[in-house]
């Protein structure tokens, strides 16, 4: 019957790429901010403000690079945390093949340690100012990576602060967007590709020009009205 078919054929083949786009969704959520920072700033008072918010207030507002920085990492830490399950989850399934290593695969390992490399220093950048102490004075941009150090931003994120209130507020943004986008984009997905239908192909394309617009520019209109 179509409804075996469904959950006995559909749903398993799918079950890679659902996994994929659930996890880049709930690390897109976590990183939220425009929207938050422009319909509510957080409030009221402090309920709806996620982690990133509260990174941003600490560093530009107060001027306290090291804490932000070192919050930074704990974001950093869930995200790649998620990005292994990520990798993993994509791995799965997939057959050993002997690929021959012709001199294209080499330009594209040389041109990929390039970008790491190159896209490392920012990591490696606010790891150093984790551990810089609170008001000190900076002149040019090696004075981030100069002593005296400190240690005590981390301690001070998980005991004496309110980053577990942010981050539940992120979890909840990533896990509820997340599940509804999932279960509504999967659910029109399969009816533009497999139900055939009158006007199917210009609802596809109303869909495309709707991603195609920005997120932030939206939440203008949305908010007034």
């Amino acid at each position: 019957s179509s409804k075996q078919q469904l959950f006995y054929i559909t749903v398993p083949l799918l079950k890679p790429t659902i996994w994929l786009v659930s996890l880049l969704q709930l690390i897109a959520c976590f990183k939220v901010f425009g929207q938050i920072q422009l319909i509510t700033g957080g409030g009221p008072g402090s309920t709806t403000r996620p982690l990133i918010q509260y990174i941003y207030e600490t560093a530009f507002s107060k001027n306290n690079m090291g804490y932000a920085a070192a919050m930074s990492y704990v974001l950093f830490a869930i995200l790649l945390v998620l990005s292994i399950v990520q990798q993993a989850l994509q791995r799965e399934g997939r057959t050993n093949m002997i690929k021959r290593k012709t001199p294209g695969y080499w330009v594209l390992n040389v041109v990929s340690i390039f970008l790491a490399i190159l896209f490392i220093g920012p990591v490696i950048w606010a790891l150093a100012v984790s551990f810089q102490i609170e008001g000190k004075q900076i002149v040019s941009v090696f004075d981030w990576f100069t002593p005296p150090y400190t240690l005590q931003n981390y301690p001070e994120i998980i005991l004496n602060s309110s980053v577990p209130t942010w981050l539940k507020n992120s979890l909840i943004i990533a896990v509820v967007t997340t599940g509804l986008t999932v279960i509504f984009s999967a659910l029109a997905a399969y009816a533009l590709a497999k139900l055939p239908f009158k006007g199917s192909n210009v609802v596809f394309m109303y869909f495309m020009l709707g991603l195609m617009v920005p997120g932030e520019a939206t939440i203008v209109p949305l908010f007034i009205t």
